[in-house]
């Protein structure tokens, strides 16, 4: 079945939007008029009227639900909320401010028949302050370009296709959803960008600024040490611990060489706490690392969680189970081995 053809879930996560709700449920309506499609709302924690809005547009519209989070918890929460309770095989992320537009989304979803599992939109003529959005998203995508490696040309726009096995791997803890793009790359997905349309906010206040990038960078940091170090810590902290032992041990060397040469005490020079100090501090470490390597174990098995993904797997034949697989019969006249015990004498 054509992508096209399956439910799509559009998970629009709003805070303060009362005045932007209605329309964004006309324009995507008018948008996905040809598509199975439900539009999921979730509400983090608003406090003018976004609630009541939601209420009367689902009791209005059967394709409509929203989620009330108990207060505001962030964007990340919001769209691991939505993307969960979404029922979609086909994931749509789009923000509530009406600067995405959603005429663009069949043109993305035509993507995931192509093959991709992550359809990224991408605003080539931006709207809004340059000091306060342009700016902001361009040391954000030079960066998570720079450290990740992916060549996803714009990270922090909100409308996103996603196949909905890709979904459900995404963890969206803290504020994941910047580095959404990153972690998929890190899990080998097939990620497209389209050009899209950008538009300036109308009404509500717009949440973003300058003071995201440190933010930005902080995640960065812990992306990449998860992506890297995440299975196995005792390379990095171990690793670090083994060479503070080795330099302690090479003081200590260069300590005995120069006393044995007819210098003064060893004691009296600070070269002895510093040898002293690295072999404690490296000993810690790498029993820091072992102990951080014992916890992501229990953790996998625990979790049922395995460090790789699959992207797909052949289906066994229901002729042949792999249990069972077929043995050819012996050419005619010719006699099949026993390998019962009672035809074999014992010498």
């Amino acid at each position: 079945m054509p992508k096209s053809q399956r439910l799509i879930s559009v998970i629009v996560p709003v805070h303060n939007e009362a005045a932007n709700v209605p329309k964004v449920a006309r324009e995507v309506e008018e948008a996905l008029r040809d598509f199975r499609f439900e539009l999921v709302f979730v509400d983090d924690g608003s406090t003018d009227q976004t609630i009541v809005e939601l209420e009367n547009l689902s009791q209005s519209k059967d394709h409509v639900r929203f989620l009330e989070l108990a207060r505001n918890y962030g964007q990340s929460a919001a769209l691991d909320a939505g993307i969960k309770q979404s029922l979609g095989e086909i994931v749509v992320t789009l923000d509530g401010d009406l600067q995405n537009d959603p005429a663009d989304i069949p043109r993305m979803i035509a993507k995931l028949d192509e093959g991709f599992e992550v359809v990224n939109g991408w605003r080539q003529q931006r709207a809004g302050s340059w000091w306060r959005r342009r700016l902001p998203s361009t040391i954000a995508n030079w960066l998570i370009g720079r450290i990740v490696g992916s060549q996803v040309r714009d990270n922090g726009c909100g409308l996103k296709v996603f196949d909905r096995t890709l979904a459900s791997e995404l963890q969206l803890y803290g504020d994941g959803h910047r580095m959404i793009l990153a972690q998929a790359h890190h899990l080998g997905a097939r990620i497209i960008e389209v050009p899209i349309t950008d538009r300036p906010r109308l009404h509500g206040q717009s949440k973003y600024g300058l003071s995201r990038t440190y933010k930005v960078i902080l995640d960065l940091i812990a992306l990449q040490f998860m992506a890297s170090q995440g299975t196995k810590p005792i390379r990095l902290i171990g690793g670090t611990g083994l060479a503070m032992v080795v330099s302690a041990f090479t003081v200590a060397l260069g300590l005995l060489i120069w006393r044995l040469g007819g210098g003064g005490f060893i004691v009296q020079s600070p070269l002895t706490m510093l040898a002293g100090v690295l072999l404690i501090v490296g000993v810690q470490l790498i029993l820091l690392g072992l102990v951080a390597e014992l916890i992501v174990r229990l953790y996998q098995h625990s979790d049922n969680t395995v460090p790789y993904r699959i992207r797909r797997h052949s289906q066994a034949s229901s002729e042949h189970p792999p249990d069972k697989p077929s043995i050819p019969s012996p050419p005619a006249g010719e006699k099949t081995p026993s390998t019962s015990a009672e035809t074999q004498p014992s010498r």
